[in-house]
């Protein structure tokens, strides 16, 4: 397989999206490795809905071992130049476009902030932007996708939905959010908008400031159910999940309140909302 125009599409690509220049080095020296057209065909299957997540793992276990994910990472951005076409196709924007696939960018920092290396390990997130089921509409990101919505302890019914998703760059002013909203409101006008993220935790609402961003962006939210066990929070509030938590970071004060708050033994977990 003729490698030229991958490696000139992705070093463009690579640009477009911000890679840092040591990860954009190490991607690009990966294309002899996984520039074969069995490999590539079966890498443009994650472009279906119907068969992105079956291809995404059998990808896995060809390339394994992928030692900091640049094998899968090189492949899923060699191609994301199809799920850009279809993207364009459904008369997306540029804007949209690209921040939906910095995607891979976000990941590949906070990569080097957990670790100080730069790597990939999110690709089991990845294939839902190849095939387009997740875009980014500003600072936030919607997911066209099937859930199982509780509304009693007791039941729940699955049902198609908008799931939002809250990047770790979110900008949460009230400004951005709505603006956001008010852009994924009208394309997809015919479905309810769900969210479930630590920061919709209902225990928040006794650390968190008066006037706070988070507590604006809860708000929205009708809480339909809650995981106390869940503890998805220390990866994004402390940045590493493996430090005791006498350990933990104290540069913020919901970052102190929530130390101490998890000290005394009790706990943040998860809250599932509807938008209101």
């Amino acid at each position: 397989m003729d490698t030229t125009n991958i490696k000139s599409w992705l070093h463009n690509f690579c640009t477009m999206i911000n890679m840092p220049d040591k990860a954009t080095e190490n991607i690009l020296s990966c294309i002899p490795l996984v520039a074969h057209e069995n490999i590539i065909n079966i890498s443009y299957k994650m472009t279906d809905k119907n068969q992105s997540e079956d291809a995404w793992k059998q990808l896995k276990n060809i390339l394994y071992p992928d030692k900091y994910g640049w094998k899968i990472l090189t492949l899923m951005l060699i191609t994301a130049q199809k799920s850009c076409e279809i993207l364009k196709d459904q008369n997306k924007s540029e804007e949209i476009i690209t921040q939906t696939m910095c995607v891979f960018t976000r990941f590949v920092n906070e990569y080097h902030k957990e670790t100080g290396i730069y790597g990939f390990d999110r690709d089991f997130w990845t294939w839902r932007q190849l095939c387009c089921q997740l875009i980014r509409l500003g600072c936030l990101e919607y997911e066209l996708a099937f859930c199982n919505i509780p509304f009693c302890t007791e039941t729940s019914i699955s049902k198609q939905c908008i799931m939002v998703h809250i990047p770790s760059d979110s900008d949460l002013t009230d400004s951005a959010v709505t603006q956001s909203l008010l852009y994924a409101k009208n394309l997809y006008n015919k479905y309810d908008f769900f969210c479930e993220s630590w920061l919709l935790s209902p225990v928040l609402d006794n650390l968190l400031p008066q006037k706070s961003n988070i507590r604006n962006f809860r708000q929205r939210f009708d809480i339909i159910s809650f995981d106390s066990e869940n503890d998805s929070f220390i990866k994004w509030v402390f940045n590493n999940t493996d430090r005791p938590v006498n350990e933990w970071e104290e540069n913020s004060s919901l970052q102190k309140n929530i130390k101490k708050y998890v000290k005394s033994g009790k706990k943040i977990g998860i809250g599932l909302g509807k938008l209101k």
